[in-house]
């Protein structure tokens, strides 16, 4: 859809899980980018565009999982953090797992509150036009999910690329 995806288990179960990430905006400080209503969509074989203004959301889905790259095409203004910000509507808790890593686990009541890993969202990588990588970051709080860059010295447009996948 025009800010997003969904994800849902293959299988219908009674501890069936489903997980919907939407761009809410790409900020800096109080400059930022807004998803359109009607973007303008361009498929070619297994890669999607949906080009808005000021950025393109592009979706590669090969056998690693699907890419979500965020292209951001000027630097917005201002000092501070670039920072992509999704909303997630899920009945998964997203938790933090490392610095470019984030896992939404299911929980497993009768098995003592087990933790299920089910949808990575991971491998957070950002470079610049001049293809030199810039330092970026997640961080989760409640249903947000913020790709932070540390875009100072980049040349644009900056390609921000996680990939999404299941735990199996």
């Amino acid at each position: 859809y025009e800010n997003g995806f969904s994800l849902e288990q293959r299988e219908e179960t009674q501890d069936s899980w489903q997980a919907r990430f939407s761009l809410s905006e790409i900020a800096r400080n109080n400059e930022n980018m807004f998803p359109q209503a009607s973007p303008f969509f361009e498929s070619n074989k297994n890669k999607l565009l949906v080009k808005h203004e000021g950025f393109i959301m592009e979706y590669i889905n090969d056998k690693e999982g699907m890419r979500q790259n965020f292209i951001v095409e000027k630097r917005l203004e201002g000092e501070g953090l670039l920072e992509v910000r999704l909303e997630t509507e899920t009945n998964l808790i997203p938790l933090k797992k490392s610095s470019d890593d984030i896992v939404l686990v299911s929980v497993d009541s009768s098995k003592e509150n087990i933790q299920k890993e089910e949808i990575w969202y991971k491998g957070l990588k950002v470079w610049d036009a001049e293809q030199n990588s810039l330092e970026a970051w997640v961080e989760v709080s409640d249903n947000e999910i913020a790709l932070v860059v540390n875009d100072k010295d980049a040349v644009y447009p900056i390609t921000i690329d996680p990939l999404s996948t299941t735990a199996d």
